[in-house]
C-alpha cells in the first residue's frame, strides 16, 4: 500500500513537473519569437525613418512630387510603430508568463522534495517497525528478500524514468527542428 501510494504521488508530481517544464519551454519559444519580431520591426522602422530623411532632404533641395512618397512612408512608419508596440506587449506578456511558470516550477520542486522526504520517512519508520517485529532468521531473510525486491523495483523505475526523459528530449528536439523549419519558410 505504501509503495502504491508512493508510486502514485511520484507519478502525479512527475506529471505536474513535466507540464510546468513544457509550459516553460513553450513560453521561452514565444518570448524568443516576440523578441525577433520586435527586432524586425525596429529594423524596419529605422529603414523607413532613413528613407523619410532622404525624401525630406530631397524636398529641401527642390525636388518636386515627393509628397506622395513621404505620405506613404509616414503610413508605413505608423504601421511599424504599431507593430512594435504589439511586439513589445507580447514580449512583456511572454516574459511575465515565463517568470510565473518558473516560480510555479520552483514551488513544485520544493513540494516534490518535501513529499519525497515525507514518503522516505514513512518508509524508514515502517522498515524500522518491521525490523523490530521480525526477530527470527527466517523472518529476516524474508525481509531481506522484500528489500531486494524493493531495490529492483526502484531500479526499474529509474530505468523507466530515464527512458521517458530521453523520449521527451527526442520529442522536444523534433519539435524544435520543426519550428526552425517552419520559421525558415
Amino acid at each position: 500500500a505504501h509503495a502504491r501510494k508512493r508510486m502514485q504521488e511520484e507519478a502525479e508530481m512527475r506529471f505536474e513537473r513535466e507540464r510546468l517544464e513544457t509550459d516553460s519551454r513553450r513560453l521561452r519559444l514565444a518570448l524568443e519569437l516576440a523578441q525577433r519580431e520586435k527586432q524586425a520591426a525596429l529594423d524596419n522602422q529605422q529603414r523607413i525613418m532613413a528613407e523619410l530623411d532622404e525624401l525630406e532632404h530631397a524636398r529641401k533641395r527642390g525636388v518636386t512630387n515627393l509628397d506622395l512618397d513621404i505620405e506613404a512612408l509616414s503610413v508605413q512608419a505608423r504601421d511599424v510603430a504599431h507593430q512594435l508596440e504589439v511586439s513589445e506587449r507580447e514580449s512583456a506578456e511572454a516574459q511575465a508568463a515565463a517568470v510565473a511558470t518558473a516560480g510555479d516550477l520552483a514551488a513544485h520542486k520544493v513540494h516534490e522534495q518535501r513529499a519525497r522526504a515525507d514518503l522516505k520517512l514513512e518508509l524508514d519508520q515502517w522498515l524500522h517497525e518491521q525490523d523490530a517485529a521480525e526477530n527470527t532468521d527466517a523472518q529476516r531473510g524474508i525481509l531481506a528478500n522484500q528489500r531486494a525486491h524493493l531495490d529492483r523495483i526502484k531500479q526499474r523505475a529509474q530505468t523507466v524514468r530515464a527512458a521517458a526523459k530521453a523520449h521527451d528530449q527526442t520529442l522536444i528536439s523534433e519539435l524544435a527542428a520543426k519550428l526552425r523549419r517552419g520559421d525558415g519558410d
